[in-house]
């Protein structure tokens, strides 16, 4: 019987470490798993089908290469269908249209596993398996798929154009097929570093025309040269090898948690272990309670109601969907309450949506909690002398705190299925930060006295002098927190890193500078038109007014512009000015954190526009480094001084 089918789009779930000298090894380990499989086949589907997982395994295991040297021609293993643009896709059995838009794509299903317990099938991978991975190339940030079946790694001819000139590509021109057969002719070639998972890689990258490639990018195996690879159910991770003579190393497996837990950036590996063991056995017990809870007091007893806004057929089915999680969490309950706020959604950047009640007509009526809430200059500098940061992430934070019972009928809002209301402090009411801050100072207030955590809302940021003492003092914040059963997402911590963002700020080695996203975002601002987009501009630059010395006469030209009475013109000095802001913060301005007992210096300097100076410290290097930079313009009044007073 002639049995004719084709491997596309198979990517082996198989956890395998290996090294050059022992590739041929894993082959017959999984060529063996398999093999010891096929003896309980009865039919001849049984057979073909195993033999495609054969096939797949085995190319994935030992990568093809068509005489790339001599001929320019790599294969991208499992890439022709999975990212490169065709027009045919033979399993849909319905030509006409693109691989990515096939309703027939195929699932995953797992076989039983092999006698060797380190090999497992996935037969067909469904489209949702795909890992991609955020990553800062140049000054732009890129969304690469991961693709350890490809042996180059590739990315798309119009994202290239950001980050070189098409005139300084190499003439290295090659052909790339994938196992659809599909070739690809690149424009050329160019070596560039990427920053990923705080660590940075050189790669070369072929650029590819851009209706052949869907990604922005592709990572291909070329980092196992210096990366190992990771690979999760919902995510992959990369860690950098510590030597040269480091094995290459791929991970695929399935991880049945909610999150996963990036440790690999820790260098002791008892402190690894450690530390994997402390936040693998975490669990919020809520064994102690605070008397902290959220009152709102109103200027007035008029009632505010307002009527549900409509909602399309797919907005009303995520709302009540996130509606009964809060009903079987107990943050909501239904509510007949006379007042009631409308909901607004709001989409998320993965794609999902988030539910918002739109409470500012009440919040005009508000009294104001007046706890005070830190200032982010604060923080910063109580992260002097510290070399090993750890950053928490509160899931939820504002859902831990209760609602006084009395005021719950105060926070309902409608939907177009019903009224609710909030038995936890909800987002959107303008007290709600304040009452949160107190919540968490009151966990965590013996902890912030001995210098342990410092907090802004929900972030919290543990420094350390080494691993040691990082560790130490994650365990006694990691305990208290257990006791208050507050919930952490572990996803967007950062444990025990030399270099960490916060605040907006990314914080390394005594330095702090403004993070790639806060510079892309002032590299991007378009030329303002109107008044308030001259504001939110100032608002986005001034935020790291400190980065940039004459910072305020550098933007007057700008900031007069705001003046009540003056007429919009946005003439050549604004736009000087609107440009010069830009170069300074995307140039990746560094300033160092104030030490206490340093030799400091203080410049100053004044004229008749305004006023600055630079506060400096010197550092390890024997050298003055900036701490902080000041400026501010001169009032009218001021300009009549005398610059000698």
């Amino acid at each position: 019987m002639d049995f004719r089918f084709k491997c596309r789009n198979f990517r082996p779930a198989a956890r395998t470490n290996y090294s050059r000298q022992n590739k041929e090894e894993c082959t017959v380990r999984a060529s063996g798993a398999l093999l010891d499989e096929w003896s309980t086949i009865n039919s001849p589907a049984e057979i073909a089908e195993k033999f495609e997982e054969y096939e797949s395994v085995r190319r994935t295991l030992r990568p093809k290469f068509y005489n790339s040297f001599a001929k320019g021609r790599y294969e991208a293993s499992g890439s022709s269908d999975t990212y490169f643009q065709r027009t045919e896709y033979p399993q849909g059995g319905r030509p006409g249209h693109y691989a990515v838009d096939c309703t027939k794509r195929p699932k995953c299903s797992k076989i039983n596993n092999s006698t060797d317990s380190s090999i497992q099938i996935c037969s067909r991978i469904s489209r949702e398996r795909i890992k991609t991975r955020k990553i800062t190339i140049g000054n732009k940030i890129i969304e690469a798929l991961v693709d350890s079946g490809s042996s180059v790694s590739l990315i798309r001819e119009d994202v290239s154009k950001g980050i070189i000139e098409p005139s300084k590509l190499s003439k290295d021109i090659s052909v790339l097929i994938g196992l659809g057969k599909c070739e690809v002719k690149t424009k050329g070639a160019f070596q560039r570093k990427i920053e990923l998972d705080g660590e940075e890689y050189s790669l070369t990258w072929h650029v590819v025309p851009t209706p052949s490639l869907e990604f922005q990018a592709v990572i291909g195996s070329d980092i196992l040269e210096q990366a190992s690879v990771c690979f999760y159910k919902e995510s992959v991770q990369f860690r950098k090898h510590e030597d040269k003579n480091c094995f290459l190393q791929m991970q695929v497996y399935e991880a049945e948690v909610e999150d996963e837990i990036v440790v690999q950036y820790v260098t002791n590996p008892q402190i690894r272990r450690e530390l994997f063991e402390l936040i693998s056995n975490y669990e919020p017990k809520k064994t102690e309670m605070t008397n902290v809870s959220m009152r709102i007091i109103l200027k007035d007893d008029i009632p505010i109601y307002q009527p549900a806004r409509r909602l399309s057929f797919s907005e009303n089915q995520d709302v009540n969907k996130q509606i009964d999680e809060w009903l079987e969490q107990g943050i909501v309950r239904p509510s007949s309450s006379e007042y009631a706020s409308p909901i607004v959604l709001v989409k998320k950047k993965d794609g999902t949506t988030r539910l918002c009640v739109d409470y500012r007509r009440l919040n005009r009526k508000l009294v104001k909690d007046r706890f005070p809430l830190p200032l982010i200059e604060d923080v910063l500098d109580r992260l002097q002398g510290a070399k090993v940061y750890t950053t928490l992430d509160l899931k939820n934070g504002f859902f831990h705190v209760d609602v006084n019972e009395d005021c719950k009928h105060l926070t309902s809002f409608v939907v177009p299925d019903g009224q609710f209301e909030f038995n936890k402090v909800p987002f959107g009411l303008s007290t709600s930060p304040s009452v949160f801050q107190r919540y968490v100072y009151s966990i965590f207030r013996e902890l912030m006295r001995k210098s342990i955590v410092i907090i802004y809302m929900d972030d919290l940021v543990i420094p350390a002098k080494d691993e040691k003492e990082g560790l130490e003092k994650l365990r006694e914040v990691l305990e208290v927190a257990s006791k208050y059963g507050l919930e952490m997402k572990f996803k967007k911590c950062q444990f025990l890193r030399r270099k960490v963002e916060f605040l907006g700020h990314v914080v390394e080695n005594g330095t702090i500078r403004p993070s790639i996203a806060k510079t892309i975002a002032v590299k991007k601002f378009p030329v303002p038109t109107t008044i308030k987009q001259v504001q939110s501009f100032l608002g986005l630059t001034g935020y790291f007014r400190k980065f940039i010395p004459a910072y305020s006469e550098i933007a007057k030209p700008l900031s007069d512009l705001t003046r009540k009475d003056n007429p919009f013109m946005f003439e050549q000095p604004q736009m000087e000015a609107f440009e010069k802001l830009k170069k300074l913060l995307t140039e990746s301005p560094v300033l160092s954190i104030f030490q206490q007992g340093r030799t400091t210096e203080l410049h100053t300097d004044a004229s008749q526009q305004g006023y600055g100076a630079v506060l400096l410290q010197e550092a390890e290097d024997g050298k003055l480094h900036p701490v902080q930079y000041m400026s501010q313009k001169t009032t009218p009044a001021e300009k009549n001084i005398v610059a000698m007073n």
